[in-house]
């Protein structure tokens, strides 16, 4: 599923009004039905309710009209609040408001009508904010600023038609001056402003309702972010062959681990094996070799020395691996000088992490001493930033921007960790993955990623289905692993302990759309 900007969206509704000859009014009316069935699928029926629909002047607006009649229909007692002067509706929403003219109108487009508008907000059972669309800019003006004012400090539950009012569609850095919604119901395709934070604290659950605008016509913006689900990545665990051995299930080398972080890289090997991945060979000082295997006995270990130095076997385990992870647990310069040594000579995919990001934002001059090898690299902003020569609130500023241009201008796959985690590919495609919570943010969750996705690596899968794979089944382990208050008792290994569950939760084959077209975004 694409994620779209508001100039996008307005062209894709265009595409379909004139290039498919879909009535621009079945659309407003599907959408008007879609949010009302799932406000009574999540809010119970509304017979007898008192639901309060703000609308503005265009179709957006036009939309909560056809809210207001369909709530009507069932029941509910609707008071319709206009932010705009009907002789400035657009003509789809002029159409709609005729049909709802009877109601309960409170006429909120001049200052001295605000006030008896927010009384009503006050008294309401349910908001419908159905203000202002994607085609709207920030800062809010009068009266959609009172009136945002007035829902946010009402007590009833807030549901937003297509994005929260106030919200740039196209941005994802607000954090204030718009509805903070309890639903967002978002009409064909998710926006921008609804999956990346802080923008998306802003709407609530969020729901994608099919109006009628073909899936299809996502092919026309080639450059659009997807969001990842389980059918983009279930490609990444083929049915195994029934006489498959270890060599076949993919040889990873990790370098990784110090004394004092000899868990990085436990986590990480074991992660790998969890994921797959048939051999693991742990490049490491002895005494971390002996205590990694200690908790994960299944590794081979290929100890370096105390004092460092390289392996007499390291030349025939880097010509037998399938692909290598270098960077948990290891100092910075432990990592340089080991990205110094196998840069040059790795023609397998490689993942590199943690220290051995530090290294290459400290030592720029091994970007120039790079092989054939694809590299993968999986920073939270904080190593991100370094490596951009910038800040992390620049970083955050615009994530899916900056781990575009990233990932073209250095010609590698990443992964920009965080809430929601954005994986870009050198031919600049982005995807967002929505799987996770945040119980993940605590010490070791990334070096079960690197593990995770170094072993899909391993096991052959190439680095964007690796990444995106790994990114989607490391949050789906930890919605296995539970929900609500326990998500602050979650600790990294038990992210490995979930893997078997979240895998057999991605690979159900099902519909994520429900029997009125929603499709739910665990985001």
């Amino acid at each position: 599923m694409i994620v779209v900007t508001g100039p996008e969206m307005a062209a894709l509704d265009r595409r379909t009004i004139d290039g498919l000859g879909v009535p621009s009014l079945s659309l407003m009316e599907n959408a008007g039905q879609a949010v009302f069935q799932t406000i009574e699928q999540e809010l119970g029926p509304l017979h007898g309710r008192r639901v309060v629909i703000l609308c503005g002047a265009g179709n957006n607006g036009g939309d909560g009209f056809v809210i207001g009649r369909f709530c009507h229909a069932a029941g509910a007692q609707v008071s319709v609040v206009l932010a705009a002067d009907p002789n400035r509706f657009t003509e789809d929403a002029a159409y709609e408001w005729q049909q709802v003219a009877s109601l309960t109108v409170i006429a909120a487009y001049r200052p001295d009508e605000v006030p008896a508008a927010a009384a009503a907000i006050a008294q309401a059972d349910v908001l419908v904010d159905a203000l202002l669309g994607t085609g709207a800019r920030p800062p809010l003006r009068a009266p959609y600023d009172a009136l945002v004012a007035a829902v946010n400090a009402a007590p009833a539950p807030t549901v937003a038609v297509d994005l929260p009012s106030g919200l740039d569609a196209s941005r994802h850095d607000q954090r204030d001056q718009a509805v903070c919604a309890d639903l967002t119901v978002t009409l064909a395709f998710p926006k921008i402003c609804l999956c990346q934070y802080p923008s998306r604290a802003l709407a609530g659950r969020i729901a994608v309702a099919d109006i009628g605008i073909p899936a299809t016509l996502a092919d026309e913006l080639p450059d659009a972010p997807r969001l990842s689900d389980p059918a983009s990545v279930r490609a990444a665990w083929p049915t195994l062959a029934p006489d498959q051995h270890k060599g076949e299930a993919g040889r990873l080398l990790v370098v990784a681990g110090s004394p004092g972080m000899a868990g990085a890289a436990a986590m990480a090997c074991r992660a790998a094996l969890r994921s797959g991945a048939g051999y693991v060979t742990l490049v490491a000082p002895e005494a971390v070799v002996a205590t990694v295997q200690g908790w994960v006995p299944e590794i081979v270990g290929l100890p370096t020395g105390d004092s460092g130095g390289r392996p007499t076997s390291l030349d025939e385990a880097v010509a037998r691996a399938s692909a290598v992870l270098v960077g948990p647990g290891l100092p910075p310069q432990r990592a340089a000088e080991w990205l110094g040594l196998l840069l040059p000579r790795l023609t397998q995919p490689t993942l590199i992490d943690a220290g051995g990001l530090a290294a290459l934002a400290a030592h720029p001059d091994l970007w120039e001493r790079r092989g054939p090898a694809p590299l993968c690299l999986t920073p939270h902003p904080g190593e991100f930033a370094p490596l951009v020569n910038g800040s992390v609130g620049e970083v955050q500023r615009d994530r899916l921007a900056a781990a575009r241009a990233f990932a073209t201008e250095r010609g590698v796959h990443l992964v920009l960790k965080g809430a929601l985690s954005v994986i870009a590919a050198p031919d600049g495609s982005l995807w967002i993955n929505p799987t996770g919570h945040a119980g993940m943010a605590t010490a070791g969750s990334g070096d079960v990623l690197a593990g995770i996705t170094a072993g899909l690596l391993a096991q052959g899968r190439g680095p964007e289905l690796a990444l995106r794979a790994g990114a989607y089944w490391h949050g789906a382990a930890a919605q296995a692993w539970r929900r609500g208050v326990a998500e602050r008792c979650l600790i990294a290994s038990d992210l490995i302990e979930a893997l078997p569950a979240a895998l057999e939760a991605i690979c159900q084959d099902r519909d994520p759309r429900g029997p009125t077209g929603i499709t739910w975004l665990e985001l």
